[in-house]
């Protein structure tokens, strides 16, 4: 099982340590970083290169699909904050398998293609 690197975009601090704290229970899961706004996200995520972006979709200074500043990423899921906790772990574990059909998977778990990250 390979190591899942994930950057948590929210404007409130509550938010992402609930975030984090779920995320906790997997040893395959990894928060490399917490943004608090799109432009903070982008600086983020250019120098962490995280696996994957759960981002708030409204928030401060957020940028448009247009204006990602050459970060490419993909909405693989949606979850509602009120659900985060009953369905984030479920919801992650069917993007990583659909991730995993797609790009192909070596014996070890590691990816045998290279990957833009995705954001829940």
């Amino acid at each position: 099982m390979s190591l899942l690197r994930i950057l948590i975009v929210d404007d409130h601090e509550a938010v992402r340590r609930s975030i984090r704290s779920v995320l906790s229970t997997r040893v395959n899961l990894l928060v490399c970083g917490e943004a608090v706004d799109g432009e903070d996200a982008v600086a983020k995520a250019k120098t962490l290169r995280p696996d994957l972006l759960l981002m708030d979709i409204s928030m401060p200074r957020m940028f448009t699909a247009d204006d990602a500043s050459g970060v490419e990423t993909v909405a693989a899921a949606h979850v509602a904050k009120s659900d985060i906790p009953e369905t984030l772990l479920l919801t992650l574990d069917k993007v990583i398998c659909a991730r995993q059909s797609t790009n192909g998977q070596n014996a070890d778990g590691s990816s045998r293609a290279d990957s833009q990250p995705q954001h829940l």
